[in-house]
């Protein structure tokens, strides 16, 4: 009966992708909020949201696993639900610790003084002159 455990998942994958598509719509207010902080205020959040992404989902499941919650056929509801909710964190976590860092390279593009021309004809010496 192991149809239980793949709803289950289905309905949490389907709840995540669901909220990165919403998410990935509000991405440009997201970093204009972003825009409004110091630089080093978005570098920090961005690095602190990215290394808390993945305990959003890795702590429910170990406590799952520590908690014998989970049976051979389903997970136990309570647990589910923190699966669920502990993914959506992930998603959330991820995606705005993105957009931090996107509005760094954003400011950073924008700053750079780097040209991409050509030089001048002029400058351009003929190997055969020698």
């Amino acid at each position: 009966m192991e149809f239980v455990f793949w709803i289950q998942m289905g309905v949490s994958f389907l709840l995540w992708i669901a909220v990165g598509i919403r998410l990935m719509k509000a991405s440009v207010g997201i970093r204009e909020h972003a825009f409004r902080l110091s630089r080093p205020a978005r570098g920090m959040r961005s690095a602190i949201l990215f290394l808390l992404s993945p305990g959003f989902i890795f702590a429910p499941l170990w406590l799952m696993w520590t908690s014998g919650s989970s049976q051979p056929d389903r997970l136990v509801m309570w647990a589910w639900a923190l699966v669920t909710i502990g993914g959506l964190g992930c998603v959330v976590s991820a995606t705005v610790g993105l957009c931090y860092a996107v509005s760094l390279a954003i400011e950073a593009a924008a700053n750079s003084s780097v040209t991409t021309a050509a030089p001048a004809a002029s400058t351009i010496q003929d190997p055969s002159d020698k």
